[in-house]
């Protein structure tokens, strides 16, 4: 795509920009062709592989330059970024994950540039901070250790299954009322993000204010 596309010399990029990095498993590192992606099998473990790195252009949805490398370092990233200021690319706000390397190799080319993490990353950060994952494990865990429990502490001879039952009630107990400030706003949060219309946004709004 960077060949051509440095042959047709678009105009009409409006400058919005997302990248990500995909890892493809692979036997080899053997590129002859750039932006290749060799062949793998998805469905075996392989610890080898390369990086397919590439960007869309935001409004056109035009994917101007594509690579790939071995892993998603600033190196590679340093090349993606010099490909697109090649073409005349002009960037002016950048999507992408939390990778360091990402934000460095963008503003050695486009000092000028903004950068936003995406929605998924976005929101993976909130319930980072929160603890939110960490939550929602345990209580699974221990919604699993319930229902392998099944109807043995209904019996009063069974009292170690009782005194069981007890002891993961009471912790799911502890853990709702720890978290539940913090997971119900992480919740608000997600759905306001995530909404496509604007009557979707007003209610998502109104329930974030009513929370606080």
């Amino acid at each position: 795509s960077y060949a051509l596309t440095k042959i047709l010399i678009p105009s009409q990029y409006f400058g919005n920009h997302i990248v990500d990095g995909k890892f493809i498993p692979a036997k080899a590192y053997i590129v002859t062709i750039p932006a290749l992606v060799p062949r793998s099998r998805r469905r075996q473990k392989i610890k080898r592989g390369i990086v397919h790195i590439s960007g869309c252009d935001y409004e056109t949805h035009d994917i101007p330059v594509s690579l790939t490398s071995r892993t998603e370092s600033y190196e590679a990233y340093t090349a993606y970024f010099r490909q697109l200021k090649e073409i005349g690319y002009p960037l002016r706000s950048l999507t992408c994950d939390d990778k360091t390397s990402v934000r460095i190799a963008c503003f050695q080319h486009y000092p000028e540039a903004k950068i936003q993490l995406c929605l998924r990353h976005y929101t993976e950060e909130i319930a980072r901070t929160l603890k939110i994952r960490s939550y929602e494990r345990t209580m699974n865990s221990i919604e699993k250790k319930l229902e392998k429990l099944g109807d043995d502490f209904c019996y009063p001879t069974r009292r170690t299954a009782q005194r069981t039952a007890v002891r993961l009630v009471n912790r799911m107990a502890e853990l709702e009322c720890r978290y539940w400030i913090a997971y119900e706003f992480s919740a608000l949060l997600h759905s306001l993000i995530r909404v496509k219309t604007r009557e979707q946004y007003s209610a998502a709004a109104r329930e974030l204010n009513y929370f606080f």
